[in-house]
Formats: C-alpha cells, structure tokens, sequence
C-alpha cells in the first residue's frame, strides 16, 4: 500500500508568483515523492506569502486537510525547510503538531530523516533560514533608519501626499487634489469651533480620501491631525529620530501647533498596554508551574523607590523579584551551554563538510553555465534557419518558444545557486558564540533580542514553581552538543550539509 504525501511550494513575492520558481519547487517536491515511493495526495501553493509566520492561507488549508484526514496523509514534502516557516518558533510548533497527528515532514532538497544526523541539520537548517531572515531584515531596517536621518520618508505617502515619478529630489510632493483638502482640515480644526467628526465629514464630502480611494476613517483622520510630517517634520520615536524632511510641508508651524492644542485640551490618553515589555523579557515566556498560566511583570513602588516582580496571575501564588528570576535564567543558560570543544569540534565538521559541497556546487554551476551557453546557441541557430528558410515561421516560433522556456530554467537554477552562497564562516561565528556562550549573548543583547534568544534555546518556554525553573526542553542542536559524548562527524548526513537561502 503506498504511502502518501501532501506537497506544500512558497513562493513569498508576486515576481516570483509569474516566474518559473513555484513550477521548479513543484517539480523537485514530485520528484522526491517519486524517488521514495510517494502517492501525491494535494498539492498547496503559497502564491506571494511570507514564511516569518505562520498567518498563511494555503498553509491553514494544509494543516486543516492533516487534520481531517490523518489516517491517510503520511507526509508533508516541501522544497526547501525556508520554504515551510522562516521562524524557530514557529517551525518548532508547526513541526511538533504534524508529530502529534502522526505526520512527517520532508524536504526535497535537505536530509530531514529521523535519526540524530538528520535531526541536527534539520535544527541548523531551521536557525539558518531564521538568522538569514534576520539579517535579510536588520539590513532593511538599516538602510530605512538612515534613510530617515536624512530626512527621507521611506514609506507609502500619507494622506495628502504622493511619490515623485522620480526617485531624484524630494521624497514626498504634494498632491495636487488632497493637499489642500489637508490643509482646510487643519485650518477648521484649529478655531476650536468644530468636532474632529464634523470636520472630517466636512472635507470627505469635498472629495479628501486615502490613497486606494476610500472616505478617511475617524482614525486615519486623528493620526493625520496629529502627524508632524504635514509641518514638514519626520518623527520616529523608536529611532530617536526628529529631523527636517526634504519635502515641503503642507500646513505650518503655527497652524499644526493650533491643532496640537485643541488636540490635548482633554490631557493626553494612556499608553497602550504591551504584551512584550523591555524591562520583563521573561514575561510571557514563563509559566507558572501550579497553575500553567504566563507569569506577568511589574514595579512596585516602595519606600527606597521602584522594585520589579514577575507574577502568576493568580492571587498569592508565585512572586518573584525580577532580579532573582532573570539571575536564575542565566544560572540556566550556563547549565544549558555546551562544552566548548564540542561547539569546536561541530564548526569544524561543518566547514569540512561545507568546502566539500561548495566544490560539488561549482562544479554543478559550471554545468550550468555551459548548458545555458549550449541552449543560446541554438536557439540562435534556430533563428538562422528560418532566415535561410530551412524551416517555417510557424516552426522557428514553436522551438524558439520552447528553448526559451529552457534557457529560464537554467537561469533560475543559476540564480539559486548563486543565491546558496552564505558566508559560512560569519554564520558559523555567531553559531559558535551563540551555543557557547548563550548567558553572556543574553545578557548583552537589547530587550527585543533577548526575547528572541531565550526561545531559540528554550523553544517551548519554561516554568517556574517560586523555587527554580521546571524541566526545559532545549533547541535539538544544544541537546545534541549537550549530549556528553557526541561523535561530532555523524551530525552531517550522507548528503551534507546544504546551504540555506532565499528570496525572501
């Protein structure tokens, strides 16, 4: 009785939606399936989706199917493990529902089998598509915070607004229909002598709407009021970020101070309450052991000033000062660590490994190269049939048609391998401080990094019963460096160790 298989391709932008990298993944997926005696049973393609989390359509659809029909799916094959989910976390709990159903996942392209080899690489594998995000990520962010200092507004325009047909000059224009619907707005609300609803119905009526042609909502109407860049400013608090845009403003200085008045005349409203808090990153991330619930953060003012506790919810149960619980965490960090020759011995399997695959992939680049030479050739020579009148016009168009489908294959698997080029000894850099020195990169890192760090270690959280911390399951590469007595060259499967891109 054959065994069967769910395929699940992702691609995360439109370009990539008309080009051939959804039909190349698919392809691989049935080969796999193929290869090892697999029944497709549905295939789901993610068109312009991305991985970094788990809010996708075909996704949802193909967790609903392994849900429904268990008895009969076996396996989920995707093409790659960036391909299924671009975060730890998310990985992890996407991985370990398909276990409970009794499924298995499989990569087309990666050794995802389950023994000890294949579960390393598959933890590496999942760390590697999250770190290149990541970075992928910050570099964006980047280039958008200087941007930003240099007075660029690096977003979609507000209300008001539009883009320069150029990317020369200014950053913003004003736009010729809504700017001065903009500045009446500010003008009318600035006597005082109006409501904000009042004016806004005011100039909706006149024709002001956003920029896909919608009446301005009561809210987008108050974050306008209230937005510095119509006085000519770009304010981003995150950032520390206060400086002179480089386009004109649409009200003035006087006029938008007007606003703010009338705007505060009530007092300023609270904060929004947040979930993840800077000062508490193990809020949320902690449970309490007696009740299962997420320990929350706090201060208390006492008489020598402000003191931070994390505590159950629950009434009178756990209560701990923040500094003893945070002291404890990295006392667990430390336990966590594994031995340092261990964290030596895998950076050099791996690099041994990954100069293998990177002359095995030249070689196959150069085949690449030399096929796509061959294919342009032909399609030439096809040309100069037609022109020598050997073959038909109807017949040139038909080869010409399906040597071009080829030569953007073979340009897409160039594109890809070239793309598979990671600079391993950076990656490997962090890898290596990372799992030797897990307490101190904790305790170096900013708010939101910590966060992050404490779920890559501890995947599914921890608990706490007031005295220390309950059983953590820990990210499969510290169990195994943890092991005691790994052989280190076994951690790579018979088909190595894949470099992990894409184009996310």
């Amino acid at each position: 009785m054959p065994l069967n298989a769910l395929v699940y391709c992702r691609v995360s932008t439109k370009e990539q939606v008309s080009n051939l990298s959804l039909a190349t993944q698919l392809d691989a997926c049935r080969d796999y399936c193929r290869r090892n005696g697999l029944q497709v049973m549905e295939v789901f393609e993610e068109r312009g989706e991305s991985a970094k989390t788990a809010d996708r359509t075909q996704l949802h659809r193909l967790l609903r199917v392994c849900a429904d029909r268990k008895a009969e799916v076996d396996y989920v094959v995707v093409y790659k493990v960036d391909r299924f989910s671009r975060n730890v976390g998310d990985y992890h709990m996407l991985r370990g529902g398909l276990r409970t159903l009794g499924i298995e996942l499989r990569s087309a392209t990666e050794h995802l089998e389950d023994d000890a080899p294949g579960r390393f690489l598959e933890g590496m594998l999942a760390l590697v598509a999250q770190f290149d995000n990541d970075v992928r990520s910050e570099r964006a962010l980047n280039g958008m915070k200087a941007a930003v200092a240099r007075g660029r507004w690096p977003h979609q325009p507000p209300v008001g607004y539009t883009k320069p047909r150029t990317g020369a000059g200014a950053s913003l224009v004003a736009d010729s229909d809504r700017a001065p619907l903009v500045r009446l707005a500010f003008e009318m609300y600035a006597t005082g002598h109006r409501s904000q609803a009042a004016v806004r119905r005011h100039v909706n009526a006149l024709g002001l709407t956003t920029r896909r042609g919608n009446a301005v909502s009561a809210q987008t109407f108050r974050n306008m009021l209230g937005n510095p860049i119509y006085k000519g400013r770009i304010v981003e608090p995150r950032w520390a970020i206060d400086v002179e845009g480089d386009f004109d403003p649409l009200v003035d200085e006087a006029l938008w101070d007007a606003v703010q008045h009338v705007l505060t005349r009530k007092g300023p409203k609270s904060p929004p309450h947040l979930l993840d808090h800077p000062d508490f990153p193990l809020r949320r991330f902690v449970r309490c052991a007696h009740h299962d619930l997420p320990v929350t953060g706090s201060f208390s003012r006492g008489r020598n000033g402000r003191f931070g506790y994390y505590r159950c919810r629950r009434s009178g149960c756990v209560s701990l000062p923040k500094e003893r619980m945070e002291e404890a965490f990295v006392e667990l960090l430390c336990r966590a660590s594994p031995r340092v020759e261990y964290v030596r011995l895998f950076r050099e399997v791996i690099l041994d490994v990954w100069r293998t695959r990177r002359q095995d992939a030249g070689a196959a680049e150069a085949a690449l190269h030399k096929r796509l030479q061959d294919l342009e050739r032909r399609r030439g020579q096809v040309v100069d049939a037609y022109l020598d009148r050997v073959i038909s016009e109807e017949a040139c168009r038909a080869k010409q048609a399906e040597l071009d489908a080829d030569i953007a294959a073979v340009r897409i698997e160039l594109h890809q391998a070239q793309d598979d080029q990671l600079d391993v000894d950076a990656l490997l850099g962090f890898a290596e401080r990372l799992l030797s020195k897990p307490a101190a990169l904790w305790t170096d890192l900013h708010p939101k990094a910590r966060i992050h760090l404490q779920r890559l270690v501890f995947p599914t959280g921890l608990t706490h019963d007031g005295e220390s911390f309950g059983t953590a399951e820990t990210s499969v590469v510290f169990d195994i460096l943890g092991a005691g007595a790994p052989e280190v060259s076994k951690m790579v499967g018979d088909t190595g160790f894949e470099p992990v891109t894409s184009t996310v």
